[in-house]
């Protein structure tokens, strides 16, 4: 019975997340911004579910790749837990299926512990069951300049160590920043012609993470700052 209550709200969602895309999002993606594709195809083939680690220019960068991933496969993006708790925000995540990650500085050692463990399981599991998870290993939204991530941030590193044959697509977002969800200081002031939005997606194989979180996070790092390609297994 139980099971039964569970597909059939996974199809509930299933619906009404096909709804929101094709009504809502969707739509004002195509009315706002001129989005460029890059490398997609070539990215995508042979894959099902994949990890796509991107750089976070604003609030619109998951909701931008799951539009422009929508055909390929189910993405559920880890969102920071201050997002989740904001309630005009929990109804299309929680729609979206995100992964909530981080915990308030106030709760006690061990339950941010086991609240880290729970995200990193729930990424793990989505790879399990075929999908693709999105991270932003920055954390917090960038300024479109250079990309900065924490030593200690252990998402990207965590993920890949336990699914290492799933591919890994590297998205550079670039245009974002200077949109209302960005923090670019220049932003544009409001006009009718659509923001250019560049999408670039570059997949590496068998990711290495030799070295730990903090060697990996900074070869990231380097991949979006100075254009040097991710090292790989041996």
């Amino acid at each position: 019975m139980r099971l039964t209550r569970d597909i059939l709200a996974a199809n509930v969602r299933r619906y009404f997340r096909a709804l929101a895309r094709n009504i809502l999002l969707h739509p004002f993606i195509v009315l706002c911004y001129k989005v460029t594709e890059i490398g997609k195809a070539h990215a995508l083939v042979g894959t099902q579910n994949v990890i796509f680690v991107m750089n976070h220019e604003s609030s619109l960068d998951g909701p931008l790749l799951t539009d422009v991933l929508w055909s390929h496969s189910h993405i559920r993006g880890l969102v920071w837990h201050e997002e989740w708790r904001q309630p005009h925000k929990r109804i299309t995540l929680s729609l979206f299926d995100a992964i909530v990650a981080g915990s308030p500085k106030h709760l006690p050692l061990t339950e941010r512990h086991k609240r880290r463990k729970l995200t990193i399981e729930s990424m793990i599991q989505t790879l399990t069951n075929g999908d693709s998870v999105a991270i932003c290993p920055e954390g917090s939204i960038g300024d479109g300049k250079a990309v900065s991530i924490p030593a200690h941030y252990r998402g990207v590193h965590d993920v890949i160590s336990a699914h290492p044959e799933t591919p890994v697509i590297l998205v550079t977002l670039e245009g974002l920043d200077a949109s209302y969800f960005g923090k670019s200081p220049h932003k544009p002031k409001w006009s009718i012609r659509r923001l250019p939005i560049s999408v670039h997606f570059q997949r590496v194989d068998n990711v290495s993470t030799r070295g730990g979180t903090a060697c990996l996070n900074r070869r990231l790092e380097q991949y979006w700052n100075d254009n040097i390609p991710l090292e790989v297994a041996n």
